[in-house]
């Protein structure tokens, strides 16, 4: 008899690591794609804040004096980001069908 309850138990415990093994998998599953946009997501914004190395903001001395002698230099920048920020929206709009 006492092999019979052996027997019992190591079928129960075969049962429950069975089953808890299927569902770690089927959460595992559910939750991948979770994973997969937090992954990407701290990627981006690791490199997308970081601040840059100190040779890659090294322009020659002529290059800011070309820029600082244009007349407005700072209200043009704005108006052509403003107009390709518009630009991308409307082309958003459009490629959606809802203008």
């Amino acid at each position: 008899m006492l092999t019979g309850v052996q027997h019992l138990i190591h079928d129960v415990g075969l049962l429950f690591s069975f089953l808890f093994a299927s569902v770690q998998t089927i959460f595992s599953f559910i939750i991948a794609p979770f994973t997969a946009i937090a992954e990407m997501a701290r990627g981006f914004f690791s490199v997308a804040f970081e601040t840059p190395e100190a040779e890659a903001l090294e322009f020659a001395d002529g290059t800011f004096d070309i820029l600082e002698a244009l007349p407005y230099w700072e209200t043009l920048t704005g108006v052509i980001g403003g107009a390709i920020i518009l630009l991308l929206i409307f082309g958003t709009f459009k490629s959606f069908k809802l203008l």
